[in-house]
């Protein structure tokens, strides 16, 4: 993942539940792993926490003859419902209302830079059998997106009180995915992703929520209520930074109000984005922001071939059209693409959401719920950024990466290094923890006053 651009690798920690590592799935349980004995560093180097890794390691039976191919999108919504950590010293990074199962591939997607974790695992087939699979799914902690994704990451110390909920799914989603399917013994096992670092920073940080609003079927104006006020994190400056945003479709079993083949026309006034009718080209948009990213997949199309940008991500896996012998390739997609930032994203460049803001979609016969994803970028204010520096000394983390555990001040990483930041977004600029003297340190308020004061307003 684009995490490793400026490092060698990342150290992984596993997660208890209980007295194990090791928890054995049941349906409608609840699975709580706990970080409380994660390190805070290692050597004189200080730990970031990028991510949780899950390994599911099982079996799936097909039986009684009426099966369905399981495939991975698929798998993962029948193993978790949702899931949640909590307690962390900035509140809850992820939220069991906001993620759940069946967002997780596109959570996972996005968050690790336009790549899954792990290489595409085959299906199961619908004929009767035993399969035996190993699911890995990276939960991102931070924006895996642009040259330095790693000054996202929060201090593994922020994480020492946390707890990870897996809230299972119940059996009957299996069986209503495929008829007569169950799981065998199936374990579950976490691990903290963590990378080793020789300074203490504070970066903002990174949280997905769900805006939700009634779907009715003659629609064209979707609400986004306190856009980018809604949080489940504590202490930070209102009107996040939006890094995506994808309305979601009801396709592959996401909880949203439509299907992308059916929209005739888009506006969204907040992106400055006019009434247009061309829907395909912002399905190209997002290909295109991905790069060179592209899935493998075991599907072929009518020549025999596997055909990733049709069938890999954004599509829902098991349902992609086939190109050649169709024309609407908007079909089967998991979201309509709305916010889709490029490979080398600049944080200080992401638009702020500010109020409750209107998109409007013409042709869907909405139903059910709207859902519009977005992954938020939030930075702290002044008060919690002291209380950090608190964290950081008591723990001992100070004395060991610094040397010092007194006289300590924030200073911005990059000031000087980027000359065309609008002083509205400075404040996504991680800071780093450092002895008052020879440096001059400054809180994030001040640091943009200064900005203003000497004139850096260009964009």
């Amino acid at each position: 993942m684009s995490l490793i651009r400026n490092h060698t690798g990342f150290h992984l920690y596993p997660l208890s539940t209980g007295a194990s590592d090791t928890y054995t799935w049941a349906g409608s349980d609840v699975a709580t792993f706990n970080l409380k004995n994660v390190p805070i560093a290692v050597g004189d180097q200080a730990y970031y926490a990028y991510g949780i890794n899950l390994t599911f390691t099982g079996s799936l039976v097909q039986a009684g003859g009426g099966g369905s191919i399981v495939d991975r999108q698929k798998l993962i919504r029948a193993l978790i419902d949702s899931i949640e950590l909590r307690n962390a010293w900035h509140g809850t990074p992820l939220s069991s209302r906001q993620i759940k199962g069946s967002m997780l591939p596109i959570v996972e997607f996005v968050g690790c830079g336009y790549q899954s974790s792990q290489r595409g695992p085959g299906e199961a087939v619908a004929a009767n059998g035993t399969y035996n699979f190993r699911v890995n799914i990276l939960i991102p902690l931070c924006v895996g997106l642009g040259p330095k994704p790693h000054h996202s990451a929060q201090l593994a110390l922020f994480y020492k009180q946390a707890q990870l909920d897996i809230n299972t799914a119940a059996t009957s989603v299996l069986t209503g995915i495929s008829a007569g399917s169950s799981f065998g013994t199936t374990t579950v096992r976490a691990s903290l992703v963590m990378l080793p670092e020789k300074e203490i920073r504070l970066g903002p940080a990174v949280e997905w929520v769900d805006y939700q609003s009634s779907a009715t079927s003659g629609q064209e104006q979707i609400i986004l209520d306190s856009f980018g006020n809604k949080t489940g994190l504590s202490g930070v400056i209102p009107n996040a930074g939006v890094v995506w945003m994808g309305a979601l479709t009801s396709v592959g079993g996401l909880p949203g109000s439509f299907t992308v083949d059916a929209v005739t026309r888009y506006s969204f006034p907040w992106r400055g984005q006019v009434e247009i009718r061309n829907i395909d080209a912002f399905l190209m948009m997002q290909l295109m922001a991905m790069g060179p990213a592209r899935p493998d997949s075991n599907l072929a199309n009518s020549n025999g071939s596997p055909d990733g940008y049709v069938n890999g991500f954004p599509y829902s896996q098991g349902g992609a059209i086939d190109i050649v012998n169709a024309g609407n390739t908007l079909a089967n997609l998991l979201f309509f693409p709305m916010v889709t930032p490029a490979m080398d994203l600049e944080l200080t460049k992401i638009q702020l959401g500010k109020g409750s803001q209107n998109y409007f979609l013409s042709g869907p016969s909405f139903s059910g719920t709207n859902h519009t994803l977005a992954q938020h970028l939030n930075s702290f204010d002044d008060s919690k950024r002291e209380d950090a520096v608190k964290q950081i000394v008591d723990s001992g983390l100070a004395k060991t990466v610094i040397g010092q555990q007194t006289d300590l001040g924030w200073v911005p990483k990059l000031i000087r290094k980027n000359e065309t930041i609008d002083p509205n977004k400075l404040r996504f600029i991680p800071f780093r923890l450092v002895r008052r003297e020879p440096k001059r340190v400054m809180t994030p308020a001040a640091a943009i006053a200064a900005r203003i004061s000497a004139g850096g307003m260009r964009r």
